[in-house]
């Protein structure tokens, strides 16, 4: 079934504490596009445009939503900007994860719009 996941503040969270806010959001899949069985997943990210810090994350899909979710938090937790989450080394197996990690991906779009 579905799964939904967030940590830190959302969109409108971040909005009304007075955030001056970028977002990126993607699809993106489970498991590697040429290997049977992905799912896809949904991922955004809402970053402060001052501090380019990891403000909060929405993750949405079928599967593996707990760790994405919780990949955020971490980056949260750790105080990354979005220049450093883009360097984060991921899991590249085609079983279980996509060459280009969701979370990622949106932290590359939120990046063009800081």
């Amino acid at each position: 079934g579905l799964q939904i996941g967030a940590t830190g503040l959302t969109e409108r969270d971040a909005k009304r504490a007075g955030f001056d806010i970028a977002t990126g959001s993607v699809r993106g899949l489970t498991k590697a596009e040429y290997y049977p069985g992905g799912k896809e997943i949904r991922v955004k990210l809402v970053i402060d445009k001052e501090t380019h810090r990891i403000l909060g994350g929405q993750v949405i899909g079928e599967e593996d939503v707990v760790g994405k979710v919780d990949f955020i938090a971490l980056a949260i937790q750790a105080g990354m900007t979005v220049h450093e989450l883009l360097r984060a080394d991921t899991c590249y197996a085609p079983p279980v994860a996509d060459v280009w990690n969701p979370v990622v991906q949106a932290a590359d779009v939120a990046k063009r719009r800081l």
